[in-house]
């Protein structure tokens, strides 16, 4: 008997993890972002399709100028923090970093960047759970709601070492980040509840042979309408969290030792914070079964036509960036905003905000003077699973020449070339 149940486990484990991976893919809406940045994320409800590559980003590219609005006819507007906001404050994309799970591992990590002299060591790249590093000390007994309110946090460090002519200078960079919030669909038991429903259950046989080996392990069989019916539990939970709510919050502090390595001699380079909100409302509900096996048959009677999420999202960052001397900050603000109408099919927005640089208008030493009103309007339009096509036109109500022919920008890719 124990033979037929792990065969008859064995093969209904496995649908049940396919149906929630294709669930992940379908309805997935990272918990971590509200904007463009997908990791372990918030509100962002970018409509990934089957096949496409995990949202999660491992480390920013380029350490983007706030709000990304330098040249605002030339891309959408940034209104996520950085999933990891040390990397990012040094423009470094490390291909291999450190989380430890444990404390022992973390300070061992922490250790590796200084050596016995007190030198810092380029290279370092470290994330860290502060949760997992709580939960692993207390053998896996941190209480649900820690890990709902906490679960979002986020820490990370880098060291980067750089050169110019015969001097070189080694920087640090300490980060934090919080989510909270936003949909993610590998925790809805509804879903799973949905996806399990339509799964064929094995039979146990109750023959057995005289080893106490089923003779027969008929399953029942995974019809196409079982099959359709795990595809409808998919679409229906998507058009339900089109949009949602949450907000991010994140801190990074960065220094810098100029001919010298010395954890002494370092200086502070710059504060950056960002802070992101979004509130999400879907027309489409589902309603709730009388029974748990009966959800495929309620997602199957509803009608999701029409389906559309709208969710305002708000970022504001400040920069705080030394000059020439230590006394010396120049301090930076932007603000931006996006509202769209989201649907399974297309998109639509608009967007803008207001970017001042040298908020005090310090003189001594020489700071940058800018000012920027970036304004656009975009859609993105679903080709076929896994390709979208998007079309922007942005442009600086500061300085004019809105909406321009030269202003107009089109993308086509894997995934839409932005999620909120």
């Amino acid at each position: 008997m124990r033979s037929s149940l792990r065969l008859a486990l064995a093969s209904f484990l496995p649908l049940l993890q396919v149906g929630m991976a294709h669930a992940q893919n379908d309805v997935a809406v990272p918990a971590t972002s509200p904007s463009e940045t997908p990791t372990a994320a918030l509100a962002t409800t970018a409509l990934a399709e089957p096949g496409t590559p995990s949202p999660i980003t491992p480390a920013a590219s380029t350490a983007p100028a706030a709000g990304n609005t330098s040249a605002p006819q030339k891309a959408r507007l940034d209104l996520a923090p950085p999933d990891l906001p040390a990397f990012t404050a040094l423009n470094v994309s490390p291909t291999k970093i450190s989380t430890p799970t444990n404390v022992k591992d973390f300070v061992a990590a922490l250790a590796s960047g200084i050596n016995a002299n007190g030198q810092v060591q380029s290279g370092v790249a470290i994330e860290v759970s502060p949760l997992q590093l709580l939960d692993n000390a207390l053998s896996g007994t941190v209480s649900p709601s820690w890990q709902k309110y906490l679960g979002g946090l986020a820490v990370s460090a880098a060291t980067n070492s750089l050169a110019s002519g015969a001097v070189s200078s080694m920087q640090v960079a300490f980060g934090v980040r919080y989510a909270y919030g936003g949909y993610t669909p590998t925790t809805d038991n509804d879903l799973a509840s949905c996806i399990k429903a339509s799964i064929a259950f094995p039979v146990i046989a109750k023959h057995l042979d005289v080893d106490g080996k089923a003779v027969d392990v008929p399953l029942s069989s995974d019809t196409p309408d079982r099959q359709k019916a795990r595809q409808d539990c998919r679409d229906a939970f998507k058009a339900a969290h089109l949009a949602s709510s949450g907000v991010q919050m994140a801190y990074v502090y960065s220094a810098q030792a100029t001919g010298s390595s010395q954890l002494a001699d370092f200086g502070t380079l710059a504060n950056t914070a960002w802070i992101s909100a979004s509130w999400g409302y879907d027309t489409y509900k589902i309603g709730k079964p009388n029974s748990p096996t009966d959800w495929p048959k309620t997602v199957a009677t509803s009608s999701k036509n029409g389906a559309v999420g709208f969710q305002p999202t708000v970022m504001v960052r400040y920069d705080g960036m030394r000059l020439s001397s230590i006394s010396s900050t120049q301090n930076d603000l932007f603000v931006g905003a996006r509202i769209p109408l989201i649907s399974t099919a297309w998109s639509v927005f608009v967007e803008g905000g207001y970017k001042k640089t040298n908020l005090g208008n310090l003189t001594s030493p020489p700071a940058t003077n800018t000012e920027q009103v970036p304004v656009g309007l975009g859609a993105d339009f679903r080709l076929a699973d896994g390709t979208w096509f998007g079309l922007y036109a942005g442009g600086d109500a500061k300085s004019g020449a809105l909406l321009s022919t030269g202003n107009i920008k089109w993308s086509l890719g894997e995934n839409r070339p932005y999620s909120y």
